[in-house]
């Protein structure tokens, strides 16, 4: 009879007669009470009574179930102690009292329940400590008592299922026998964790955070524990070992986002996660010291993070097996350890911390008196690459390794990425790159793995890659490749199970191309048919020559570390001479010293350069990222006429582009970066002469007046970045139409006034549109609705006014339109009902997961009308911002239907009301939910327990009323949490499961709370906001472990008792407020001179005494609050002068 719903009342005494009953189910109803005469049912072995609505205490008469071998009495409301004949249960194998209100202590005849498997009565008020007893259940599979009140120790319960026999927790691993789950989270145990808890080996699952357990924690606590699985969730105390070197959490269960407080392990070298959440960014920004990042077999999605390429020592990137979409970021050139070529020149270059090992750091040698840096080396690290799993050890230090494959990338493989001449291992296999393999991969000459199979490549294999001697596994299968492969080199060695499923792929060690000049390419014009195997012979004769010498000196190397130093000492010298022999006779075609730490000068400070280098051919020059190079090289570099690629960027201090004429040189240069310097001026004319530009980065400079009008000639631009300058146009001008090629366009952040010009509607392929922060002004025209290739348009934060074009529904392609903060009017009707038609948009789509809309911004503008509920069918849908508008009506959960992927919503300060079923579960899982001013009561909202992943919540004037139910205490807390109820009409006492956020800040105010001031975390608490409301006791004394305080508000309410010392000692402590209370007392004398204290406001309570000289004597002070209280004696002599008050402070 279980899933009825409609069974409600109280079991009818009249059953208890079916006395030859053995399995019961009414779970999932809403019966009301246990008859006191339930134990009459003596054969009943199965008991099912799960969420119902059970109520009142549990009968006595329950123990005479004796026969009873599975209870569950879980989702009810019974109250009161369990009965002693609880005990008398003997053959129970399953009891769940989770998620009641049971209370008072545990009977000591649990240790009766010998059959026990499990055992789970989280989420009551159990107090008192563990009967003895229960270390005796030596069945137990599981123990969950999470979030109880129990107390004492754990010693009895740990000791004595240790105890156990070899048939349960001292079995092999493997075994489904012995205690495998153990809870205790979130009570109030104190004591030592026994060490016999390292005897449970089949636990793999410990939880026993949120308690007060205290001391040393050894090897031994550890020992067994051979299946402990650390998750579900990410475990926040790694948050806080600040020094770890080394973090391996693979297979251990976890699930969900990797938590922000990670960012804080600054030290971390080697990181590998496995079957976890989505990648942060921040990994890439902090973690700036991560060696080995293995991130592979887990359930990422979206794009890959271009911060990644931030981590400058990185050698092993392993990200295979996701759901990762997007490009490739074309950053992954920078990361600086994959890019020389030499373990010694790779240890000169990074600058490696120290690491201490033995006494010794790495910057220094144990042993001998000259210092060298080398790597730390882990202990072991399994890497796929040549098709096997590989296991490397000390030698790791000499790898550098990339593996993307199993994913979902797009787009064309990123010519940046062969910047990394050091690469030893790549594998981008089974994905969906398109493009040709760029002829540059001829410069990773390192590279002794190339897997690029099961993509969609085409073109020709790049002549070049013959050249690449040390390759020793290749897989270009299933692709789309065509041509002849090129002779020469390995090519021709390797299995024809390389070159599979590329139809038109011919020559060796393929079929012979039917026409050889047909396919003829680059070097191998010319050559006949038969001059291969020649040449391979050649090849392997001397590949073998290389390969006895390389290892007779390398196996050297190995042996003896000494010898090793000396040898690679020696080819650095050999190494210079070869290089200044080999620079002075052949001529330069590409030269990168991106990021090398030139410095002065640069180069050469003068430009005698050329007098004895030979530069004429030179077509590639990338000086980048060098900070404080010396402008007068500039006047050198611009003389390179024959430049086809120029990249300057963030390497230059203050200098005027203006007087750079000579720029109009380089008349074949298609790809100029100079952005992120500090050029000033404006822009020279003879940029216009640079007619095949296709790529021209300018931004974050500080260029300013207008655009010369020539830049028009530049017509084969397709992509311009001019933001971040200080470009002032009156109105942008109508030739700008003339870049029909343009892809990329993004003039943000400059002064640009005046009305997006007509021709723009000429743009046809521009799929990157960005003019935010100017002062853009008129309607948005009607073309922007036929730029049919648009992916991304912002232009936010402009002037911009009457409503939106109608025709902005069919760009089916938008993956982000942001227009907050204009004045746009009307509704959005039309864009909400064109777009959820976009097949791109629809739920289920085939598509890729980064198609179809994923941002919309439309905040602070003047929209009126309703939300279509249309809106509810983009199910891409990541972040959705309609706040502060005039929006209104009804929100129903049509709204909301198909939106599976959002993470962000905010439809603040509107005029809408939310009307929702109380059972109405959400399809998204939110980061950051705002609702202000959205009426969302008048209960607080049950849908809200689905959002586990919560980290913003703002439900302040939603008019919501009665009390915060205990369960929202319980929801996975993030590790920073921001909530704000305020002016809504909650009231009754505050949960103590407040503690279990780690709250940022949180705003309570103008409510009807009463009872004392909730107790909370205070280690990231920052904002406290509970002002008019009726709390009462005195300030709690955990404020003092507050130490990053900044705002406490307090007032209004019936607060007592004195300002406690610890005030005085929170130094970030800007605005305290305790008004209007009835607190009393002196005021303390322990004010600290340079306390952060702006504000104080005491004003309308009962202190007496004198007020402390030290207290006006705050640097910072500037508004000080005291009328209506009881102070007497002199003024302090600064309020007496007057000094930094200009209102009155009274």
């Amino acid at each position: 009879m279980s899933q009825n719903d409609h069974l409600n009342g109280s079991i009818p005494d009249s059953l208890n007669n079916l006395t030859n009953l053995v399995y019961f189910d009414l779970s999932n109803n809403k019966i009301g009470k246990l008859p006191k005469s339930i134990g009459r049912l003596q054969k009943l072995e199965e008991f099912h009574l799960s969420n119902n609505q059970v109520q009142g205490f549990m009968p006595a008469s329950i123990g005479d179930l004796r026969n009873l071998q599975y209870l569950d009495l879980s989702w009810n409301m019974i109250s009161g102690p369990i009965p002693e004949s609880f005990g008398n249960l003997t053959l129970l194998q399953y009891l769940d009292l989770s998620e009641n209100a049971i209370n008072g202590m545990l009977p000591e005849s649990f240790g009766n329940l010998s059959q026990l498997l499990l055992l789970t009565m989280q989420a009551n008020g159990i107090n008192g400590t563990l009967p003895k007893g229960m270390g005796n259940l030596c069945k137990l599979q599981t123990l969950d008592f999470t979030r109880n009140s129990i107390s004492g120790g754990i010693d009895d319960l740990v000791d004595g299922l240790s105890k156990c026999g070899e048939e349960t927790n001292g079995s092999e691993s493997g075994s489904t026998d012995g205690l495998n789950t153990l809870s205790l989270a979130n009570n109030k145990l104190n004591g030592t964790l026994p060490e016999s808890i390292g005897q449970l080996s089949q636990l793999s699952l410990l939880n026993l955070s949120s308690n007060s357990l205290v001391g040393v924690l050894t090897e031994s606590h550890f020992a067994n524990l051979v299946n402990l699985r650390v998750g579900p969730v990410f475990p926040a105390w790694l948050q806080s070992q600040t020094m770890l070197s080394e973090l391996c959490l693979s297979n251990t269960g976890i699930s969900g986002r990797i938590p922000d407080g990670l960012v804080s392990v600054t030290n971390l070298r080697s990181l590998h996660l496995r079957n976890n959440g989505n990648i942060p960014t921040w990994i890439g920004e902090k973690l700036s010291s991560l060696i080995v990042l293995r991130l592979r077999s887990n359930f990422f999605k979206g794009t890959i993070p271009k911060q990644l390429s931030k981590l400058s020592y990185l050698q092993i990137l392993d990200l295979a097996h996701n759901g990762l979409s997007g490009c490739i970021p074309y950053t992954f050139g920078d990361f600086k350890a994959m890019v020389v070529t030499n373990h010694s020149e790779l240890l000169s270059l990074l600058s490696i911390p120290p690491t201490t090992m033995r006494g010794c750091t790495f910057h220094e040698s144990c042993t001998g008196t000259h210092t060298y840096t080398t790597f730390p080396y882990f202990d072991s690290l399994s890497i796929i690459a040549k098709g096997l799993q590989m296991e490397y050890s000390k030698l790791l230090s000499l790898v550098t390794s990339i593996d993307l494959s199993n994913n979902k990338l797009s787009c064309e493989l990123p010519e940046e990425l062969t910047k990394l001449h050091g690469l030893h291992f790549l594998n981008i296999s089974y994905n969906q790159l398109n493009g040709k393999i760029p002829e540059s991969i001829s410069d990773m000459k390192q590279l002794e793995s190339l897997d690029l199979s099961e993509n969609n490549l085409f073109g020709t294999i790049p002549s070049g890659m013959s050249t690449l001697n040390f390759l020793s596994y290749l897989n270009l299968s299933h692709n789309n490749l065509s041509g002849k492969i090129p002779s020469g080199g390995q090519l021709q060695t390797f299995n024809p199970s390389a070159y599979n499923w590329n139809h038109d792929l011919c020559g060796s060690p393929l079929q012979n191309c039917a026409n050889v000049t047909q396919y003829s390419q680059g070097a191998n014009e010319g050559e006949g048919k038969g001059d291969w195997a020649e040449m391979l012979w050649l090849y392997i004769g001397l590949a073998t020559g290389f390969i006895i010498g390389f290892w007779a000196i390398i196996g050297t190397f190995i042996i003896k570390q000494t010898i090793r130093i000396a040898y690679i000492r020696s080819f650095d010298k050999v190494y210079d001479w070869l290089y200044v022999k080999m620079v002075l006779v052949l001529p330069l075609r590409v030269l990168k010293l991106f990021n090398a730490e030139l410095q002065g000068g640069g180069i050469y400070a003068t430009t005698n350069l050329p007098h004895y280098l030979n530069f004429t051919s030179l077509r590639m020059l990338d000086l980048s990222h060098n900070y404080g190079l010396n402008i007068t090289l500039l006047q050198w570099v611009f003389n390179f006429t024959s430049l086809v690629y120029l990249d300057l960027s963030g390497c230059v201090s203050v200098w005027q582009v203006t007087s750079h004429k000579s720029l109009g040189n380089l008349g074949r240069l298609e790809r100029l970066d100079l952005s992120d310097n500090e050029l000033n001026g404006s822009i020279p004319e003879s940029l216009s002469n640079l007619t095949n530009l296709v790529y021209f980065y300018f931004s974050n400079n500080q260029v300013q007046g207008l655009m010369p009008a020539s830049i028009v000639n530049l017509r084969n631009l397709q992509y311009l970045d001019l933001s971040w300058n200080m470009f002032s146009e009156a109105k942008l001008a109508e030739t700008m139409g003339n870049f029909v090629h343009l892809q990329f366009l993004d003039l943000s952040q400059n002064a640009i006034n005046g009305k997006l010009p007509e021709s723009f509607g000429n743009l046809s392929q521009l799929q990157y549109l960005s003019m935010q922060g100017n002062g853009i002004t008129g309607e948005l025209p009607e073309y922007v609705g036929k730029l049919s290739s648009l992916l991304e348009l912002d232009l936010s934060n402009n002037n911009i006014n009457g409503t939106l074009p109608k025709g902005m529904g069919n760009l089916c392609k938008l993956r982000a339109l942001d227009l907050t903060s204009n004045m746009i009017s009307g509704g959005i009707d039309d864009l909400v009902d064109g777009l959820s038609k976009c097949r791109e948009n629809k739920y289920g789509s085939t598509l890729e997961s980064w198609e179809g809309l994923i941002y919309l911004n439309l905040g602070n503008n003047m929209l009126n009308g309703t939300i279509p509920e249309n809106i509810g069918k983009l199910s891409k849908l990541s972040e959705l911002n309609l706040s502060s508008n005039s929006l209104m009506g009804l929100l129903t959960e049509s709204h909301f239907a198909n939106l599976v992927s959002l993470a962000s919503l905010d439809l603040s300060y509107n005029s809408l009301q939310l009307n929702v079923s109380e059972n109405w579960k959400p399809p998204f899982d939110c980061l950051s939910i705002r609702m202000r001013s959205v009426k969302v009561g008048p209960v607080f909202p049950t849908w809200l327990k689905t959002q586990k992943y919560l980290r913003y919540l703002c439900l302040s004037d939603a008019g919501i009323s009665g009390n915060i139910p205990a369960w929202f205490g319980y929801l996975s807390p993030s590790s920073s949490y921001l909530l704000d109820l305020s002016n809504n009409n909650l009231e009754g006492r505050l949960s103590t499961s407040l503690k279990n956020y780690t709250f940022h800040s949180i705003d309570l105010s103008s409510n009807k709370f009463e009872g004392p001031l909730p107790e909370l975390d205070p280690s990231s608490l920052h904002v406290i906001h509970l002002s008019n409301n009726s709390f009462s006791g005195s300030i709690p004394s955990y404020f003092a472990n507050a130490t990053y305080i900044y705002v406490v508000s307090l007032s209004n309410n019936h607060i007592s008792g004195s300002i406690p010392s610890f005030i005085c000692n929170l130094t970030t402590l800007e605005l305290f407020d305790v008004s209007n209370n009835d607190m009393s007392g002196a005021l303390p004398n322990c004010w600290n001179s340079a306390s952060a204290l702006q504000i104080i406001h005491l004003s309308d309570n009962n202190f007496t005494g004198k007020i402390p000289d030290a207290l006006v004597s705050l640097t910072n002070l500037r508004s000080l609050h005291l009328r209506n209280n009881g102070f007497f004696g002199d003024l302090p002599l600064s309020l007496k002068n007057g000094q930094r008050w200009s209102p009155r402070p009274w």
